[in-house]
């Protein structure tokens, strides 16, 4: 499906997010796919204000989510992934949301690719084998360091396989470190240890570097180091001690650990941006 020349942004759907992938020339629509992860304030009231405690509908907000899908990137492959909504009720009482995503995509001709992981709850893992038997444009499993260290590991992997039904080859393979921390990850060593490496279909590596918050910075333009961009790039210069590079993928400007902000925050004004001033000076600049 796509090599090492790939990006795979992960992306909360944000309207912004939304407009930037419009607005991308085909050349690099062809080099790029989206990983969506739609996180719950989707599905709350449109305003914050409002006290009644009641949630959007849950399948007039996919419906539109399908929509936007189609105007903003069209029938180009994406990933999605619905941890973050695991509290939204089914449909109708009955199907499940990620499975009435597929549903519309499946009318709107959408090319959406489900995600899962190893250690997804019980009715998640069913939705997905749902989609899989129905529509068969395999599967992307995100997995982690820690699932990659525990001994458990391969026979875990393994098994998620043959419960989808599906062999490495219909697999996208997402190894997400999340958030580094200030601490660059061996990534050698994690890739080295994902079993049968050449075989999946797509093997994509994220890390996320940009803060949880800007409150520690001062109003003016500030530079924080793209760690997750550097991480990567050693990795990729240590190819010989590989048997495959993988694609890169990030967080863009987000926090890779998603927490809901707090009700009455005042949100200060910032523009973000990533920038390469120098292979090993990357930055990601903040105007707070």
């Amino acid at each position: 499906m796509f090599g090492p020349q790939h990006y795979v942004p992960i992306l909360r759907w944000k309207r912004a997010e939304r407009f930037a992938v419009e607005k991308l020339p085909d050349c690099y629509r062809a080099r790029v796919t989206p990983l969506l992860e739609p996180t719950p304030w989707l599905f709350e009231p449109p305003s914050r204000a409002n006290k009644s405690g009641q949630r959007r509908n849950a399948e007039e907000v996919i419906v539109q989510i399908s929509r936007d899908i189609l105007k903003h990137w069209g029938n180009n492959p994406l990933f999605c992934d619905f941890w973050h909504v695991s509290k939204v009720p089914d449909i109708h009482g009955r199907i499940h949301p990620l499975v009435f995503l597929a549903e519309q995509s499946h009318n709107l001709r959408l090319n959406i690719i489900p995600v899962t992981g190893i250690l997804r709850p019980e009715r998640y893992q069913e939705a997905v084998s749902h989609i899989v038997r129905e529509n068969p444009k395999g599967v992307c499993i995100r997995v982690h360091p820690g699932d990659i260290r525990r001994p458990t590991f391969q026979g875990q992997l393994q098994d998620l396989l043959a419960r989808l039904k599906l062999s490495e080859t219909d697999v996208d393979l997402l190894l997400d470190c999340q958030d580094l921390n200030g601490v660059a990850p061996d990534l050698v060593v994690l890739v080295s240890a994902i079993p049968r490496v050449k075989t999946w279909r797509t093997l994509t590596v994220s890390c996320g570097a940009f803060p949880k918050d800007l409150s520690g910075l001062k109003p003016g333009i500030r530079r924080i180091q793209r760690l997750d961009w550097i991480s990567y790039k050693k990795m990729a210069s240590d190819s010989g001690k590989l048997a495959r590079i993988p694609s890169y993928s990030d967080y863009t400007i987000q926090h890779a650990q998603f927490e809901e902000p707090r009700e009455g925050c005042n949100f200060s004004a910032s523009i973000r941006y990533a920038v390469v001033v120098h292979p090993s000076k990357t930055r990601q600049v903040v105007s707070v």
